[in-house]
């Protein structure tokens, strides 16, 4: 899917969630490491919004950002599943027999949230 689509997508997405002002969803993410109370889950719930008006529906959700002993790292850990077919969509297998739900992706820039996305749709099959 196209990167301009994308960021239209996540804007709109943004303003919905958010409701800021005057700043754009690029502009909060750069804010980054200026707020130690940044608000994750706008960045999560962002991305999700963007991926179901893309693909235009909706999917059951799980995401909990991920954390080292202090701080948020700037990971986010999804599960997607499939309403329809009841499907883990971010079901894994690792070569050595492990198995996850979760895909962890890291969104601390508009580049890293398009290619979040992008990822998460290429999933579900768009």
């Amino acid at each position: 899917m196209e990167r301009e689509r994308i960021l239209r997508a996540l804007e709109d997405a943004y303003f919905e969630i958010a409701d800021p002002d005057e700043e754009t969803f690029a502009e909060f993410l750069k804010s980054w490491d200026l707020d130690p109370g940044f608000p994750v889950a706008w960045v999560a719930e962002t991305v999700i919004e963007a991926v179901e008006t893309l693909a235009a529906r909706k999917f059951g959700w799980y995401w909990e950002p991920l954390r080292d002993d202090y701080n948020f790292s700037g990971e986010f850990a999804f599960v997607l599943v499939d309403p329809q077919t009841h499907r883990c969509l971010t079901f894994s297998e690792s070569p050595t027999g492990g198995h996850s739900v979760a895909v962890v992706l890291r969104i601390t820039s508009i580049d890293e949230a398009v290619e979040a996305v992008q990822y998460l749709l290429s999933l579900i099959g768009n």
